[in-house]
């Protein structure tokens, strides 16, 4: 093993047991699922609305 694996190795597990530790780990989560969960509601929304335009304009071609 070269050194910069040895440090990487050290720095992730002090950060890992830092946020398992103090609890930090399921914040982190929650608000990463609640911001993944809102980019897929946005982009379902434009979806629909997109859908509604084009069936409009087939609808109005002659």
């Amino acid at each position: 093993m070269n050194m910069d694996t040895i440090m990487t190795s050290i720095l992730l597990n002090n950060l890992e047991g830092f946020f398992f530790g103090s609890g930090k780990a399921h914040v982190v989560t929650g608000v990463a699922l609640m911001i993944l969960c809102g980019l897929a509601i946005s982009l379902w929304r434009m979806d629909r609305k997109l859908s509604r335009l084009e069936d409009e304009v087939r609808s109005q071609k002659p």
